[in-house]
């Protein structure tokens, strides 16, 4: 990500948040790494159950266990096995594989926003006093960092419709991961259309509305619009313009 000449990852030389994390990703994630570099999520992604189901976990079945996905890890003896598309280099060093493409939580690290606000985790692993707020363009992240919000919600959406569907079916009806890597797959292709038919003068009004949204801790794509929202140029449009696309796939079965 670049910061207006300020970015400490790009010279960073330690490998803590790369090898550390589990990486969880999205559903626009897996469509971006999936096209960008023509692999299939199978070759990338590492699946697992979760205890406490979330607005990101999806089903494969009526067991009641939920799902997440993540990025997979590099086959290593190391006691911290790095991300399975960091790239090692000479001494010990290295660098992320698809940079331009990495998942939207890596994209915000360390940073998060709250009441308007650009803030700096007091937890990163990044070596200390990397990060300086001052020196760091705060529109630049903001706007980052609202996208990505943006971006987990809609995934919040997609996921539900699956799992809709997936409680509508027999009892004794399974899914593969990799039905469910097909259904993004397929979902996210419609609608980037939908993005990209936003008129660029648009994005920073609803980015903004956006923001409001996530400080309320409310999905707006879950909530009816209206009053002052309703007037915001291009805002319920495009959020029709998202319902539309992901509840046209997957309708639940009829009992």
């Amino acid at each position: 990500m670049a910061d207006n000449g300020y970015n400490p990852c790009v010279a960073c030389l330690h490998t803590r948040c790369c090898t550390h994390y589990t990486v969880n990703i999205t559903g626009y994630d897996l469509w971006r790494i999936a096209q960008g570099f023509c692999l299939s999520p199978e070759e990338f992604l590492v699946f697992f159950t979760v205890k406490e189901p979330r607005p990101s976990t999806f089903k494969l079945d009526h067991s009641g266990q939920t799902c997440d996905i993540a990025l997979d890890k590099a086959r290593t003896r190391a006691k911290e096995a790095p991300c399975v598309f960091w790239l090692s280099l000479p001494g010990g060093y290295g660098r992320c594989g698809i940079y331009p493409l990495r998942p939207l939580t890596c994209q915000i690290y360390p940073a998060f926003f709250r009441r308007g606000s650009v803030h700096i985790k007091p937890d990163a692993l990044c070596p200390s006093n990397a990060w300086n707020l001052a020196a760091m363009d705060l529109s630049l992240w903001r706007g980052k960092l609202l996208r990505a919000q943006m971006e987990f919600d809609l995934y919040h959406l997609v996921v539900a419709r699956w799992n809709a569907y997936v409680d509508s079916t027999p009892p004794q009806a399974r899914f593969p991961v990799q039905g469910y890597c097909a259904y993004l797959m397929n979902v996210y292709t419609r609608l980037e259309r939908v993005q990209q038919a936003v008129p660029e003068e648009l994005w920073p009004g609803i980015l903004r509305r956006w923001g409001e949204y996530a400080d309320l801790q409310t999905n707006p794509l879950t909530k009816e619009q209206n009053g002052e929202a309703s007037a915001l140029p291009g805002w319920r449009e495009f959020l029709r313009g998202i319902q539309e696309v992901v509840s046209s796939f997957l309708p639940p079965q009829s009992p």
